[in-house]
């Protein structure tokens, strides 16, 4: 009787060994699969634009000069994560309302730029983002701090991060007043066109896979 005890048990435990074993091995394969699935991206391209309105028509300005942005970003295109360390700055120098240097004068002197040469987005730690199918994800949000004309502001910005062929693309705008940053709305023709206190500030960050 003792023996036949002895010996289902040590089945027993072979059959617990053998399959702990398995247990193991997919975990292993498990993080070797979650571990194949980030990819590294190289920045590619920046666009940041300005948008309005006043009485006469809207507006757009463009910058030309954005720095300051990562370089490389690694995260999982088709599962959760996050975005670290997403900053950048913007040279007011460099913006264009494509209607002539008087206009551009006038957003150079309303965003003090001889003093506060930048417009700079500085983001509070992660932001976090969740699959949502093979192209797209959604981000959650960005938590950071505006600074536009030497004042700064928290913000929340809400960010899509669209995944095609090789390349992630991150868009958002985000709106605002001038009021905000303490910015008097610009005028022209003595006061008879008036530039409204609402504003959308819009980006688009391209990077490539490596």
């Amino acid at each position: 009787m003792d023996y036949r005890v002895s010996k289902v048990g040590h089945i027993i435990r072979a059959k617990l060994f053998q399959h702990l074993g398995c247990i193991a091995i997919c975990f292993i394969a498990l993080g070797s699969s979650l571990t194949a699935q980030m990819v590294s991206y190289e920045f590619s391209s920046a666009k940041v634009s300005i948008t309005g309105a006043s009485t006469l028509h809207d507006w757009s300005v463009e910058a030309s000069e954005v720095s300051d942005y990562p370089m490389t970003i690694t995260l999982d295109p088709e599962g959760e994560g996050s975005v670290e360390d997403f900053d950048f700055k913007v040279a007011v120098s460099s913006m264009d309302g494509g209607r002539g240097s008087s206009m551009n004068g006038k957003i150079f002197k309303a965003l003090k730029s001889k003093i506060h040469p930048y417009v700079v987005y500085d983001q509070n730690g992660p932001a976090t983002y969740v699959y949502m199918d093979r192209e797209m994800h959604t981000m959650i949000k960005s938590t950071g701090i505006l600074e536009i004309a030497g004042v700064q502001q928290d913000v929340t910005i809400d960010v899509t991060a669209r995944v095609d062929e090789g390349t992630i693309t991150f868009t958002a705008s985000h709106a605002m007043k001038m009021t905000d940053f303490q910015i008097e709305p610009p005028t022209a023709m003595f006061g008879q066109i008036e530039t409204k206190d609402d504003i959308v500030v819009n980006f688009e960050f391209t990077y490539k896979a490596q």
